[in-house]
């Protein structure tokens, strides 16, 4: 089970003048993280890893969305910002929780709340267009509450 525990439990890092992300994973005080069993991370793929327990900016980019992987629990109410920072217009879709938002222009942005109502791993992208953008996703791994 992918869990960050000791020093970087509670660990709140700013990323942009912006962007704070509770619970941030940090690889090098975390002693493992294993991803969803079905998925394949490489390094260069993974911006950031979070704990959505507040609230989470998400970037969508041109060449992805930051962060790749979100971890959050049943039952608990999520809050996303979503923030398009690439240069073409962009959307967040996360279907098993029917979250389907406008396309945003570069440098709009929109708050998205929701309550997951099941445990287990979902993937989000954009598709803009109709059809999931090439590199443009990621996981939510929702674990029970």
């Amino acid at each position: 089970m992918w869990m960050c525990r000791g020093a970087a439990r509670g660990l709140m890092l700013s990323l942009s003048t912006s962007t704070y992300l509770w619970g941030v994973f940090v690889p090098s005080l975390c002693a493992s993280a294993e991803p969803p069993p079905t998925t394949v991370f490489s390094p260069c793929s993974i911006s950031a890893m979070a704990l959505a327990q507040t609230q989470v900016t998400v970037e969508l980019r041109d060449n992805g969305i930051s962060p790749a992987f979100l971890r959050v629990s049943a039952e608990t109410p999520v809050y996303l910002r979503v923030v398009n920072q690439g240069g073409q217009p962009h959307n967040l879709v996360i279907p098993d929780f029917y979250i389907f938002t406008n396309n945003l222009n570069p440098h709009e942005s929109i708050d998205v709340s929701f309550t997951p109502d099941k445990a287990g791993v979902f993937p989000f992208y954009s598709d803009t267009g109709g059809k999931p953008e090439p590199g443009l996703r990621g996981f939510l791994h929702v674990s029970k509450g």
